[in-house]
């Protein structure tokens, strides 16, 4: 139980402390996120803690979750009340369509183990117009939250097996972390052979 309370007391402060980071950069305009893919997190970041909390009724474990998802909400709001409207494109469209189903079989059918999974495939989905972005241009999404975050994953990723039960707790965790781990990697990778060319 100690063991339990160590893991979760430095997943949530790492997760909480990715948010603050990423909300100090965005304030000081250091980058410049998608809209869309903040707003499809947000909702996501809900269906998903809400579906997760439904399979799984662990407060412990889906207690990280429902914080990712008001901070992604605040983060999202911030974004889209300084921004200008943007048409989305095929991936983000998706993306939100996706995200209204799994709302759909959740609230209407009650299939929350399959409102679950989609929201495990929506995730890497909503994650692709960021990847592109930093890829182009790794300055729109310069900040050191995404490590940061992806070390708050893999200690919620160690929660979740201290209290192991079921299979469908580990889809979104490493999804989650594999998608938080590859913008860390693209923004990383560029800047890299940004000061190789340098030299």
């Amino acid at each position: 139980m100690v063991l339990t309370g160590i893991i979760l007391a430095l997943a949530v402060a790492f997760t909480a402390a990715g948010f603050i980071i990423y909300l100090a950069d965005l304030r000081k305009d250091s980058n410049k996120p998608n809209r869309w893919s903040w707003l499809i997190w947000s909702v996501s970041a809900w269906v998903e803690a809400l579906t997760y909390q439904a399979e799984n009724t662990d407060w412990i474990k889906s207690s990280v979750l429902f914080i990712s998802a008001v901070a992604c909400m605040y983060i999202a709001r911030a974004i889209w009340k300084g921004g200008k409207w943007e048409t989305p494109d095929i991936t983000e469209g998706f993306s939100v369509v996706a995200s209204l189903v799994a709302l759909v079989l959740w609230l209407y059918y009650g299939e929350t183990l399959w409102a679950h999974i989609m929201m495990v495939v929506a995730l890497p989905i909503a994650f692709l117009p960021t990847w592109q972005k930093a890829w182009k241009d790794p300055a729109c999404e310069d900040s050191h939250a995404w490590w940061v975050w992806t070390v708050g994953d893999c200690f919620t990723l160690a929660l979740v097996f201290t209290n192991y039960e079921s299979p469908t707790e580990l889809p979104y965790m490493v999804m989650e972390l594999v998608c938080h781990a590859a913008v860390w990697g693209v923004i990383a990778r560029k800047n890299i052979a940004r000061v190789v060319a340098r030299i």
